[in-house]
């Protein structure tokens, strides 16, 4: 195992362009290479990989095939190793999500161990933001700590996060279309922007309201991704039985509720989301 104290230091920035900052808020997402160098990822994967693994075993057969389930989907801050800790809480990450959303600070709100199997099947089209009781949206960063093939990364619809909640839950399984989501972002105008390969230590930032999707996982060896959402301080709490509105209401309603009840449940909707297991990661000086 590596030494923790001797985990290379992440504080350093990594500087944004503001072209690339045009491009994310008009895209609802952004590739940016090198986040993390190959000597970081060397130091930082082992531990992570171990942490993330014995997480994995506490999942059934199925729920590992996906990387999650939907009562363990998202980890906090809490009995986590040092290493991802530390990657959590780097200010080069946060700094990063702060400039890009266009806020003054940051909070870490969870992280998802996505590590999909040879096989593993595709994660559906989805809004991130839909499933969580906060009334701004958020930042994901896709972290993948293997190279990934475009042909297995993420696929989104540009644009689409400036709609609202665009997606009928409900009705996906019942179209005779392959694919109804695609053809459907598609009918409205939306380009589909299809995978892009990313070496160890690049990243993928999204917003949370940016329809998106990953394929099935059909490389030979496990597709090592840790995603970290963060959220921006001041954002106030929803109350998650507003969700029952939305078409496939009864499922958000539920991923809601487990959001609430793990970070914030000594809170009262309407109220500042701040707990001891969501810090804020960054704040401009």
């Amino acid at each position: 195992m590596n030494n923790v104290l001797q985990l290379p230091d992440l504080s350093q920035e990594y500087p944004l362009t503001t072209e690339q900052i045009k491009q994310y808020r008009q895209d609802g997402h952004l590739f940016l290479p090198g986040i993390l160098s190959s000597e970081q990822i060397a130091a930082y994967r082992p531990q992570i990989v171990e942490f993330v693994m014995q997480q994995r075993a506490k999942l059934n057969a199925a729920d590992q095939s996906v990387g999650g389930s939907p009562e363990t989907f998202a980890f906090s801050l809490q009995n986590i190793c040092e290493p991802l800790k530390q990657l959590l809480m780097s200010k080069r990450l946060g700094k990063i999500a702060a400039d890009l959303m266009g806020v003054n600070a940051v909070r870490v709100l969870h992280y998802y161990g996505f590590f999909k199997p040879p096989g593993g099947p595709g994660t559906s089209w989805h809004q991130d933001s839909v499933f969580l009781p906060l009334d701004t949206d958020v930042i994901t960063i896709w972290l993948p700590l293997v190279d990934v093939r475009a042909d297995v990364a993420m696929t989104f619809a540009n644009g689409s996060q400036t709609k609202g909640f665009l997606l009928d839950l409900g009705a996906m399984g019942r179209s005779n279309d392959e694919d109804p989501v695609r053809t459907d972002m598609q009918r409205r105008g939306y380009v589909i922007d299809e995978g892009q390969a990313l070496q160890a230590g690049d990243a993928d930032f999204h917003c949370g309201k940016i329809v998106h999707c990953a394929p099935a996982n059909t490389c030979n060896y496990m597709r090592e991704v840790i995603a970290i959402c963060y959220y921006p301080d001041g954002a106030k709490l929803t109350n998650p039985k507003a969700a029952l509105a939305y078409p496939g209401g009864q499922y958000i309603y539920m991923m809601q509720q487990h959001i609430y009840r793990n970070y914030f449940s000594h809170l009262k909707p309407g109220e500042a989301a701040i707990s001891e297991t969501n810090p804020i990661i960054y704040t401009h000086s």
